[in-house]
């Protein structure tokens, strides 16, 4: 089981891991907490930024800047197994 998802300045689950990421001017923080019964690998990868363009009820241009961070988790294999 490998499941990939995208975050952006949230947080996201996915089979029983929870990922948060936060930018906080030049710093970058992930976390997971894992919930499962079995250990996880989940490893981060900066994806770059996203610009979204609207406007707003009066007219206005809105612009919305975020950060796209792919995650992926993966079932650690304990060790000795497939030995």
């Amino acid at each position: 089981m490998i499941l990939q998802a995208a975050v952006v300045a949230g947080q996201n689950q996915k089979s029983g891991v929870t990922v948060s990421y936060e930018s906080l001017g030049s710093s970058r923080i992930a976390r997971f907490t894992n919930s499962n019964s079995f250990h996880v690998r989940v490893e981060f990868s900066y994806q770059g930024t996203r610009v979204q363009r609207g406007f707003d009820s009066l007219g206005r241009l809105q612009k919305r800047t975020s950060e796209i961070v792919l995650f992926t988790i993966a079932p650690l294999q304990q060790a000795g197994a497939g030995l």
